[in-house]
């Protein structure tokens, strides 16, 4: 970002994409190991929403904004067992995130849609040959 006479930040054209690539995260090289654990991360959370295919592009996005500001947060909490100072404020609002991105997204496990065995047999025996 850039900053104006007035002090303000402006947005850099070099930091925003030209158009949103949903699913990015998926995409990212998984030898990576940090790319590996956020993706594990989306799947799991997007299960307990019923899977990705069920969620709208808004919520695919706040999952994404939601596994990064989680490992904002774990990455804080490491730095302080290590000793290291935490800055209060900084992990407060970074909980406080993750606790409006959820509540946003829901904070109950949300069923898969699934077939029924009876749904499943009425549809493999429409595809048998009649004798």
């Amino acid at each position: 970002m850039g900053t104006k006479a007035s002090g303000r930040m402006t947005p850099s054209r070099a930091l925003l994409p030209r158009k949103v690539q949903p699913g990015w995260l998926r995409k990212l090289d998984q030898r990576s190991g940090i790319a590996r654990t956020l993706a594990v991360r989306l799947q799991e959370v997007t299960e307990q929403l019923g899977g990705i295919d069920q969620l709208s592009p808004i919520e695919r996005s706040l999952a994404e904004r939601w596994i990064h500001v989680e490992a904002l947060a774990v990455g804080m909490e490491s730095k302080l067992r290590a000793g290291e100072p935490l800055h209060v404020p900084d992990y407060m609002s970074a909980v406080d995130r993750l606790h409006g991105i959820g509540k946003t997204l829901g904070l109950k496990r949300r069923p898969k849609d699934t077939q029924s065995l009876a749904d499943i047999r009425a549809e493999y025996a429409k595809d048998e040959p009649q004798p």
